[in-house]
């Protein structure tokens, strides 16, 4: 499995909202072999187009703060789960996930026309 965290680089925390993330970083877990995670800038690519690159990148999940809806719709088009309405570091998130502790949050709260 593939999850991704919309992050601020300098910070590895996770950005307020997932279009102004700067960079992300995919976990890699399931195998322990293969158990890995990586650092991924935004190498240009418009906000509206993130969707796609984390598809490419075959994520299956995603931990982001606030998103945009039609970004939102991109992501679940693909197949990819979005945990929303998170803040903090993105490792701290990454083990929460593990342990079971993040859920879908389909709060409009977090969500910007």
């Amino acid at each position: 499995m593939k999850l991704a965290a919309a992050i601020n680089q300098s910070s590895a925390e996770i950005a307020r909202v997932f279009e102004e993330a700067d960079g992300f970083i995919l976990f890699t877990f399931g195998d322990v072999e293969n158990e890995a995670n990586e650092m991924i800038g935004r190498m240009g690519i418009s906000s509206d187009e993130l969707p796609d690159m984390l598809a490419f990148l075959e994520a299956d999940a995603l931990i982001c703060g606030m998103i945009h809806g039609d970004n939102l719709k991109k992501l679940y088009s693909h197949g990819i789960t979005v945990y929303t309405g998170n803040t903090g570091s993105a490792d701290k998130l990454f083990g929460d996930f593990l342990c079971g502790k993040l859920t879908v949050n389909d709060s409009k709260d977090y969500l910007i026309s």
